[in-house]
């Protein structure tokens, strides 16, 4: 791993910072057990992801926000165990989707074809039409999924934690930011990852 900082257990990594247990991932930031991601932040337990933000368990997807569990998606926010979609939000357990509405594999296919032909220019007009539609989009107010009694942002299986923000598998800690398997621990950054106490 060259040009890293923050970076613990990984290999094959360049230019990343405050990352464990990735292996290939190129200019990334807060990153948990990846593989294969690229210009991406806030990304756990997932493989190939570009330009992803706040994922959890997700498997290659393009320019993807706040998803979970989600397969084959690009261009996409906010999809929880979802497969197989495209300029899409606000989706749970969907396949085949297009535009937030249903599509036969073969439709979902030749959008997504055109869309990644490899073509910048096409990449570029996906990435404004993603744009748009994310502005138009119900967002949650915060982004906590599986927490009790917690406040902050982007907190994933986290208890009693209270103005915490970008963490996950936490109980009883106060005033973090960016922290990962922690209890009990107070006014920190970049805490856990190893478990800590």
């Amino acid at each position: 791993c060259d040009y890293n900082s923050h970076l613990r257990q990984s290999r094959n990594c360049y230019l990343n910072a405050l990352g464990i247990k990735s292996e290939d991932c190129l200019y990334t930031y807060w990153t948990v057990e990846n593989k294969d991601v690229m210009d991406s932040i806030f990304i756990n337990y997932s493989t190939l992801q570009y330009e992803g933000r706040h994922l959890n368990y997700c498997y290659n997807g393009i320019m993807l926000e706040e998803c979970n569990n989600s397969t084959d998606c690009y261009f996409s926010c906010q999809l929880r165990g979802c497969d197989h979609c495209l300029f899409c939000s606000n989706l749970a357990n969907k396949s085949y989707y297009l535009w937030n509405k249903p599509c036969t594999k073969e439709e979902f296919e030749a959008a997504k074809n055109k869309i990644l032909c490899g073509s910048w220019q096409q990449f570029m007009q996906a990435k404004e039409e993603f744009e748009k539609m994310k502005q138009q989009a119900v967002r949650r107010f915060t982004y906590l999924l599986k927490c009790e009694n917690s406040t902050g942002d982007h907190l994933l299986s986290c208890k009693n934690c209270l103005d915490t923000f970008e963490g996950l598998n936490c109980e009883d800690c106060y005033h973090l930011t960016s922290f990962g398997n922690c209890k009990d621990v107070y006014n920190v950054y970049s805490a856990g990852w190893e478990p800590c106490e």
